[in-house]
């Protein structure tokens, strides 16, 4: 389990050290559901093309220049491979651009972003995370990761898709909650908490596909630990949270 830990939060890249105060958070654009630091799943069939809209949020009291980019973690090849493409703030642009310009973010103000994939009439299962930038303090940032998978549609309802939110309060001191969601699962559902160390500190099993969970981390050293959702075993995202008090 340590080695798998370890490997998801090298992938991730979304868990980063630090008590630093952020100033973005990103918000689904129809949901108004935050976004920030989850791995959205979006299971379709061939030959479509996926157009994600976002709002990245200035939360901040101070006004700042923000930049939006994507990284393709995984893409899919092929005679018609996939492609990737995103908008901010008004400008779209082509599959090899990966960083927009900067964009002038007032405080409390929204920018609109738009995160296109072209499945490329194939079946594929690619992962790009998105993250915007304060353009004067590159580590001041925010990202979300979107994990694209095309299929015939005759298994697509079949297929396990899943959300899961960020813990709150963050820094906790007694008690830790956070939402999750996991669509087409009939499997045991599994929480785990580990230290910086991998090891295994806590666990507990969900009734439930869809909830809340509430965890008592009154028993936890201060420090940053790390919370992973499983199904029949198998972690399917992580995140962070830290204990203060």
């Amino acid at each position: 389990m340590k080695k798998t830990l370890l490997a998801l939060l090298l992938v991730s890249g979304i868990c980063s050290g630090g008590y630093a105060q952020m100033s973005l958070k990103i918000y689904d654009a129809v949901t108004n559901a935050d976004v920030t630091n989850t791995v959205i799943q979006v299971n379709q069939d061939t030959m479509t093309v996926y157009a994600g809209n976002f709002n990245v949020k200035n939360i901040s009291s101070s006004n700042i220049s923000t930049k939006f980019r994507k990284e393709e973690i995984t893409m899919s090849g092929g005679t018609t491979p996939s492609t990737s493409s995103i908008c901010y703030a008004g400008t779209c642009f082509g599959p090899v651009t990966y960083v927009s310009p900067c964009k002038a973010t007032n405080a409390g103000a929204s920018v609109a972003t738009t995160c296109d994939f072209n499945f490329g009439n194939q079946l594929t299962a690619s992962s790009i995370r998105y993250t915007v930038y304060n353009c004067g303090n590159p580590g001041d940032s925010a990202s979300f990761i979107i994990n694209y998978n095309a299929m015939p549609a005759g298994i697509l309802n079949h297929v396990l898709s899943f959300t899961i939110s960020d813990a709150y309060p963050n820094p906790a001191s007694n008690t830790l909650n956070f939402n999750y969601k996991i669509s087409n699962n009939s499997s045991p559902v599994h929480i785990a908490i580990h230290n910086l160390l991998g090891n295994l500190i806590k666990s507990a099993d969900m009734m439930e596909s869809n909830g809340s969970v509430r965890l008592d981390v009154s028993d936890l050293e201060e420090g940053l630990y790390f919370y992973t959702l499983e199904v029949n075993n198998k972690p399917l995202a992580i995140r962070k949270f830290i204990v203060k008090r």
